[in-house]
């Protein structure tokens, strides 16, 4: 074959990307012409190499940092980046996230071609490829990254970019994909689709978004499909649960009776059940460690389980399986929102779930399907929404803080699911509206939502389903304030009452109650000084 005799196979992996093999030929002295490989001594200019290299400064783009970057802060967030698992930093700049992670206790080290380029490459559980892409300016260049970086991950790379929404690339100048700036570094800004698909074109694999601009890319299918189920599941209160089951109290000092078996096995009984509730079935050896303490204790898995049920359990019992029936609806359909997964590719653990709760995986995606079906249908997301006496409506959007979407109907989860995965996870907002109509949901993302009580919008990202379309609005600069925040939030929430209260008195304002349509900051503080006010909404003490 004239390729191979010519060396142009040699690293096959990047063959497949149209820039990088006509790089290769013309670094050879070839071309092609038709069907034949041909020997030329002229070298013709690449896309790339028309780009003024000189100019391009990339260490300037190393940015100094006295923080966790935001990829980086995901991975912990997320349960990913553990102190038994290794972490590198590919292009790590001048090193804040490998400093930051040891000084916590990680397992941390990075390479960069600037700044540590003496340090070797070294393969690890987490590789980090964070904000190097865009900085690249030759096409071909930043395929060969991305791939080198992926084949030193063994668990999971970490890929990151600007987003071209969050830029003001006003001041730039355009240069080849990207812009040049004032400072001689270059700059490509994805949109969040391109980035994603981008990546998975790359590695041939799945991209999941966890934020605008972050992606993680798992070797594993396993690892990935529970990552996406763990984003699904409702969460076990045990708290509430162990107070209306009366468990956990101390057991009295003196006893004229004798002590029951929960009395006996508490310290055993009590983490097991928790995570009975969890997953909603009785646990394996390898899902639960203390499952001998709770057989010698108690004879076995399933006294401990009848145990529970005597003492009320019961309803709660009943209510896990339902929660875990309904999370596995939400994670089949979103199994046939992107590409599906061989059933062999999952983990032990869902097998079980999918064999206990659902019974067949073909079954499973059969039903996610339907639900998928019914969530792109505007009557039936306007009908769930309809009966909903958690959140706030208008007659055209449902709005609910994030806790509370794994409380909604799945038909509802899904519809919102299926926005995540293109524009990422919800704990990235604070918001979430639904529109009942239009296929769209937005996420919002406030100045310290818990804390404030008017909480100032910071980023509205609205993701379009039918279109497959995220748009992205900094509303930093506005000063649009969120107006009775309870509307939102559980009852059950600490500053619930506090919130009750201060509505009250912005009621006797005749403050807008429609959603987004209250005075603007410097407005409101404008009002409050003409009336005398405090921010509390209190009288003014007059200076004598």
């Amino acid at each position: 074959m004239d390729e191979e005799k010519a060396g142009l196979l040699e690293d096959s992996k990047l063959i497949g990307f149209k820039e990088n093999w006509e790089n290769r030929l013309n670094e050879r002295g070839y071309e092609v012409t038709g069907h034949e490989l041909k020997k030329t001594k002229k070298v013709t200019a690449t896309k790339t190499q028309n780009i003024p290299k000189q100019e391009i400064q990339r260490h300037k783009t190393a940015m100094v940092r006295y923080d966790l970057s935001k990829p980086v802060k995901t991975l912990i967030e997320y349960q990913q980046l553990g102190k038994s698992v290794d972490f590198f930093d590919y292009g790590c700049g001048q090193g804040a996230d490998v400093k930051g992670l040891q000084s916590l206790g990680y397992d941390a080290k990075g390479w960069d071609p600037a700044f540590k380029k003496d340090e070797p490459k070294v393969a690890s559980d987490i590789v980090n490829l964070g904000f190097v892409l865009n900085v690249i300016e030759d096409p071909a260049e930043r395929v060969e990254t991305l791939l080198d970086a992926f084949s030193y991950t063994k668990k999971l790379l970490v890929v990151s970019a600007l987003v071209v929404e969050t830029i003001d690339a006003s001041e730039a100048t355009p240069l080849g994909d990207g812009y040049l700036t004032k400072r001689n570094t270059f700059q490509k800004f994805y949109q969040q689709l391109e980035l994603q698909h981008y990546i998975e074109d790359a590695l041939a694999t799945s991209a999941h978004p966890v934020a605008l601009g972050v992606f993680y890319v798992f070797k594993n299918p396993q690892d990935h499909q529970d990552f996406v189920m763990a984003r699904t599941r409702r969460p076990v209160d045990w708290h509430n649960i162990s107070a209306r089951l009366g468990l956990g109290a101390p057991a009295p000092k003196e006893r004229k009776i004798r002590p029951t078996l929960y009395d006996l096995h508490r310290e055993v009984l009590e983490p097991f059940w928790e995570k009975m509730l969890e997953l909603g079935r009785l646990p394996n050896a390898d899902e639960y460690q203390a499952i001998q303490e709770v057989r010698d204790r108690l004879g076995s898995p399933q006294r401990a389980q009848r145990l529970f049920i005597e003492r009320g359990g019961g309803e709660e019992l009943e209510q896990a399986k339902e929660d875990r029936i309904n999370d596995l609806l939400v994670y089949f359909g979103l199994a046939n929102f992107q590409k599906k997964v061989p059933f062999k590719h999952l983990s032990e653990r869902m097998k079980r779930d999918i064999k206990t709760f659902v019974g067949d995986y073909k079954k499973g995606l059969q039903e996610g399907l339907n639900l998928l079906f019914a969530s792109g249908d505007p009557d039936e997301i306007d009908l769930a929404c309809e009966d909903l006496t958690i959140g706030w409506q208008d007659h055209q959007a449902l709005y609910f803080h994030k806790s509370l979407l794994t409380k909604l109907p799945p038909v509802v989860r899904l519809f919102v699911g299926c926005a995540t995965q293109l524009y990422g996870d919800i704990e990235e907002a604070d918001l979430i509206k639904v529109h009942r109509r239009s296929g769209k949901i937005t996420f919002f993302t406030y100045d310290d939502f818990e804390n404030n009580r008017l909480p100032l919008l910071k980023m509205r990202i609205k993701v379009d389903l039918r279109r497959l379309f995220v748009s992205v609005f900094n509303h930093s600069e506005q000063g649009q304030q969120l107006y009775y925040k309870e509307r939102f939030i559980s009852p059950d929430h600490p500053n619930y009452n506090d919130m009750i209260s201060f509505s009250k008195k912005l009621r006797k304002l005749d403050i807008d109650e429609a959603f987004g349509r209250g005075p603007n900051r410097s407005q409101y503080l404008e009002l409050l000084d003409e009336l005398g006010l405090t921010e509390s909404l209190n009288k003014r003490r007059q200076k004598v």
